[in-house]
């Protein structure tokens, strides 16, 4: 808009006729009051200059808020005008009783255009004595905001006043883009019924016979149709409106039709007289809408994160497996030489990084060097490049040595070196890795990274430094925005805590709010409002907890074992009526003690700053003189609202790093290795039974130690159909063994064939000893084969079972050996018939036998060599699985359902966090009968080790332990372990958490353990996304062990009850079981 004086100056003498058509001809000038706000666009008009330049949101002008509008006119005197919900206003008196309004009478004030006005606007009514400030013309020109009416006169515009005809390009809510982006938001929300409404006008008007009618109803349906497209168009250039309409940060609703009438309001009222806006500072309406736009921001963040964070959290762990990260580093470190008290930080880690990426050239070049080159160029030569290599070495590794001891150079090179090659054996197809580039849609996952994850974290980073950053240039203003705050006035300080909760709520959901919290609280300050929250708004209580004078005084009132003191001493300072008013924590609503709370991260950071220059061993003399003031202002409050005692014992503080990063647990594949012995070894020759001299005794003796251990690991619990058909398997293996056994035991004498006769029935028989027990041998492998495929049968039928490759290996392994045992069995049958018939004679039977068993013995040879190389070679590791298996694998499992992604995110928690059992057993003996010659040697359950990946002396524990006798009647032994357990650090090698430890009592022949560990994943409880039941590892009932003696077998939870459930796991109190070896 040009903003130059009409052609005709308003007031010059010679132009008569101009003065005539002049819009400020009149005697008064009409001001329509504004504010400066938070806009959606950019606003640029030479006559507003907006306190503050904003990042977050354009500044524009929008109506006034509820609240008060002073007014000082030429000489005076001082006019006050109450501000209504609508913005509209209403005069009082200036010591009228505060009563809010929700509709008022005037939208402007016709002022004498001569003399030039001063307005503000407060959201309390101003006291007496801040009133008679203002008659002093020099403090008005600090505290109000001057109207120059009398430039008006002249340019018809002045600062801050421009005209109401630029309402359209001025007022928030009536831009071009504005209107635009409600009406997108109106087609989003209402336009399927807009567009019903439409058709049904349409098929009135095809349907009406009265020609006058139906031209009316053409007219309506041809103006719907083009409003409709209007607003269809609108959605069209603003899609993201659909869903949320304009100015939903701001904490005053907009409203184009509430607008467009305060305008029209303002029009009517003005009648003739030129119109201009007043446009005022406010500061505490941007301080609220900046408040209401972060938690707009956490909002959308919690909508972005209940849709995406769970492939975020994935993605996350996925390359923190290939990704080399300083934070990750650092971690392990610092747990590694944790009794060195070393306490790397990130930056420090990545240094670490850093040179040894720069040393491994080096050192390739070193090794090229002695290797290669030496015998070529020389030793001289030789020494000389390797001298160089090392200064360059040096050069690397100095910026490390400032923060690393010297002694421990060597081994945290290795360290380095063993974590950076860990990362990349995961993206190779090492079996020994994660095999990460295999199983994971690495592309896909990127493209969605780089596309959704990365911009939005961008904008959410951008939007929320903005925000603070507007924030904190309207905290330095307060000492101006708010100086009519009267501190003895409990209406003032019900309207501070009510603004404090409003403006600073959000200020710590970010590390660096914090930070501007903690500086608005740092120092008391009688002219900064925000500063004296934590003391109630009371200066005098500010400056008693502030000084050290009366250091004494508070710890003693802090020590009263009543109120009354605290009470006397604070009502001294205070008075009667603020003194109720801070016991009541800030009145009816207790808003000061809610706007309190929530600076409670702002506090600890205040609190660390002042412990911070304390050195270590150091006792004051008052422990009072721990805490900041605002701590001791607060907790003096509190002691007036809660009867309760301040124990100011010796304080201790302890301030714990990022313990959730990467503390992964990577020795579950260690520990099953360590497992690994006889009974994997028998699995491995399964088959291998029939022929070959002592291999048929050495398979029996393995398959009993088979049978033998499922029936222990069995002992205690109730058989369902997996462990029925594997038990029934393994038994018809010994069966097979021991056939093969006696057969080729009877015929190693020499013996070729079995015969026998029937007196009564005249019958002679014979049969081949090879023939009919290498039948019989087939028959029960056969059998044994079925049985473990009824076994596999019965696994897919447990809960949460699915379908694998291993599953199609097995399925082809006792499938084919069904069918190769089932032909030895067949063969030998039907050639042991033959025989017995007297149609073959021996020779011949077991000659045919023998040459159609060659084959077959051969096959089931390579299909039992290629079971037991998958399984030990080949074979998918829980982590390999995984990867398959998640939401970013080649085969996602588990869906994109919130109860998919639960599980999904369970089976993640209980692979990098499974507690892990092991046991100290001794052995003893007990005698068998009377003969005093059976003694049976057996080994008991002595002492019970917990081992509990990522878990810190905060962790979460509950457990039940329970000794079982032969009847299956449970004992709580659980108090008994716990009161006698300690905590301990798992060695590194082992992996990062606690271990613990405790003895558990000698139990009498045929009882055992029982034990069931409910471990709360921090990982799970940080992530947001599981149910209550499932932020313990292993489900809803943990995990459950049964120990006997030295043997442990985990019983899952879909395998059925067990006497211990009935018994309720006690929680554990790891920071008082642990014992710091650091100390």
């Amino acid at each position: 808009m040009p903003n130059t004086p009409s052609p005709a100056s308003c007031n010059t003498a010679d132009a008569k006729s101009a003065v005539s058509n002049c819009p400020a001809r009149q005697a008064e000038i009409f001001i329509v009051p504004a504010r400066y706000a938070l806009g959606e666009e950019a606003i640029t008009h030479s006559s507003l200059s907006p306190p503050i330049s904003t990042k977050s949101q354009p500044t524009a002008l929008r109506k006034l808020r509820q609240g008060y509008l002073y007014l000082w006119h030429g000489d005076g005197p001082l006019r006050r005008f109450a501000v209504a919900q609508d913005g509209l206003l209403v005069e009082q008196a200036l010591d009228q009783k505060v009563l809010k309004l929700q509709q008022g009478e005037l939208a402007g004030l016709a002022l004498d255009k001569n003399h030039d006005a001063w307005l503000m606007h407060s959201e309390a009514p101003l006291s007496q004595a801040a009133m008679d400030t203002l008659a002093d013309s020099r403090i008005r020109r600090h505290r109000m905001q001057r109207i120059g009416l009398t430039e008006v006169a002249r340019r018809l515009e002045s600062d801050h006043c421009p005209a109401l005809t630029e309402a359209d390009k001025v007022i928030a809510e009536l831009t071009p883009q504005a209107r635009q982006k409600a009406m997108a938001y109106d087609y989003g929300q209402n336009g399927e019924e807009y567009q019903k409404a439409t058709d049904e006008l349409g098929r009135r008007m095809s349907n009406e016979p009265d020609l006058e009618t139906q031209q009316a109803l053409q007219s309506a349906h041809i103006s719907a149709c083009n409003w409709i497209g209007g607003l269809a168009q609108a959605a069209h250039q603003y899609p993201e409106y659909r869903d949320r309409p304009p100015g939903d940060w701001s904490a005053e609703a907009w409203s184009v039709t509430a607008a467009e009438a305060w305008l029209s309001k303002a029009r009517t009222q003005a009648a003739e007289l030129h119109t201009v806006f007043a446009a005022l500072d406010d500061d505490p309406g941007m301080l609220r809408d900046l408040n209401h736009a972060q938690a707009k921001a956490s909002e959308r963040e919690e909508e972005w994160d209940q849709q995406n964070a769970f492939k975020g959290l994935i993605a996350g762990f996925i390359n923190s497996l290939i990704k080399e990260d300083g934070a990750e580093l650092a971690g392990q470190i610092n747990y590694r030489y944790r009794e060195r008290d070393i306490l790397l930080s990130p930056e420090e880690g990545e240094t670490l990084l850093q040179a040894q990426r720069e040393l491994k050239p080096l050192l390739d070049e070193e090794t090229e060097v002695n290797v290669h080159q030496r015998h070529r160029i020389g030793h001289p030569a030789a020494d000389a490049r390797i001298d160089d290599i090392k200064r360059r070495e040096e050069q690397v590794l100095a910026p490390t040595r400032t923060f690393i001891p010297i002694e421990l150079h060597g081994q945290l090179q290795d360290v380095v070196m063993h974590y950076r090659a860990e990362k990349a054996r995961n993206m190779t197809d090492s079996k020994s890795g994660a095999q990460v580039a295999q199983r994971v849609r690495l592309d896909l996952m990127q493209i969605w990274i780089d596309n959704v994850a990365e911009p939005h974290r961008e904008w959410l980073t951008s939007r929320r430094d903005h925000l603070l950053s507007d924030s904190k240039s309207l905290f330095a203003r307060q000492t101006k925005s708010l100086w009519y705050a009267d501190y003895l006035n409990l209406d003032h300080c019900n309207w501070l805590a009510e603004l404090s909760l409003n403006s600073l709520s959000e200020l710590c959901s970010t590390p660096e709010g914090v930070r501007i919290a903690a500086d608005l609280l740092r120092a008391p300050n009688p002219s900064e409002p925000f500063s004296l929250l934590p003391a109630g708004f009371s200066p005098e209580l500010a400056n008693f907890v502030d000084s050290a004078d009366r250091a004494n005084d508070l710890l003693g009132a802090f020590e009263a074992e009543n109120q009354q003191a605290v009470g006397a001493l604070v009502g001294k300072l205070v008075g009667a009526g603020k003194l109720a008013w801070l016991s009541g924590l800030g009145g009816e609503d207790k808003t000061w003690g809610l706007a309190v709370s929530r600076l409670s991260a702002a506090f600890l950071e205040l609190s660390r700053e002042h412990l911070a220059p304390v050195p270590a061993g150091v006792k004051p003399n008052n422990p009072i003189q721990r805490f900041p003031w605002s701590v001791k202002a607060y907790m003096l409050s509190m002691k007036l609202s809660g009867n309760f005692i301040i124990e100011t014992g010796q304080a201790g503080f302890r301030m714990t790093g990022p313990a959730g990063q990467a503390l992964w647990d990577w020795g579950q594949q260690g520990g099953q290795l360590l497992q690994r012995g006889l009974t994997p070894l028998a699995n491995g020759l399964k088959g291998l039974n029939t022929y070959g001299g002592a291999l048929p005794l050495a398979a029996l003796v393995l398959h009993l130690f088979n049978l033998a251990d499922l029936l222990q690991r069995d002992a205690h619990r109730q058989n369902d159909g997996v462990r029925g058909a594997e038990q029934t398997a393994e038994t018809l293996k010994v069966g097979a063994a021991l056939a093969a056994v006696i057969g080729n035991a009877w015929s190693s004498t020499g013996k070729l064939e079995i015969s026998g006769s029937s007196s009564p029935l005249k019958i002679t028989f014979k049969a081949p000893i090879i023939t009919l027990f290498g039948g019989l041998t087939g028959g029960l492998a056969a059998l044994a084969s079925a049985a473990e495929l009824a076994k596999l049968a019965f696994d897919m039928q447990r809960d949460g079972a699915y379908w694998r490759s291993e599953h199609w290996v097995r399925l082809a392994h006792d499938g084919g050996m069904l069918g190769l045992t089932g032909t030895q069995a067949g063969l030998g049958g039907y050639a042991t018939w033959m025989a017995l018939t007297n149609r073959w004679t021996t020779q011949k039977a077991i000659s045919w036998f023998v040459l159609r068993m060659v084959p077959v013995s051969w096959l089931i040879l390579l299909v039992e060599a290629a079971y037991f190389i998958w399984n030990h070679w080949f074979k998918d590791t829980e982590l390999q699985n995984y990867l398959d298996e998640c939401c970013w694998g080649n085969e996602p499992r588990w869906g994109t359902t919130p109860e998919g992604q639960n599980r999904e995110l369970q089976a993640l928690l209980s692979l990098l966090l499974r507690p892990r059992i092991a046991v100290e057993s001794t052995l003893s003996s007990r005698q068998i009968g009377n003969s005093g010659n059976n003694i049976l040697i057996d080994s008991c359950t002595s002492r019970l080790h917990l081992l509990l990946p990522s878990a810190t002396p905060q962790s979460q524990l509950h457990l039940a332990l329970a000794a079982v006798d032969q009847a299956g009647r449970a004992e709580d032994f659980t108090l008994h372990w716990l009161n006698q357990a300690e905590a301990d650090w798992i060695p590194a090698e082992q992996g990062m958490g606690l271990k613990l430890s405790g003895p558990v009592p000698l139990l009498p022949q045929g009882s055992h353990w029982q034990v069931r560990v409910l471990y709360y994943a921090p990982a799970g409880m940080l992530a947001g996304t599981l149910n209550p039941d499932n932020l313990v590892i292993g489900g809803k009932w943990g995990l459950r062990f049964l120990i006997d003696g030295s043997n442990i077998t985990e019983h899952v939870s879909n395998e059925g009850a067990l006497p211990s459930d009935s018994i309720p796991a006690k929680p554990m109190n790891l920071a008082a079981a642990f014992k710091d070896k650091t100390t």
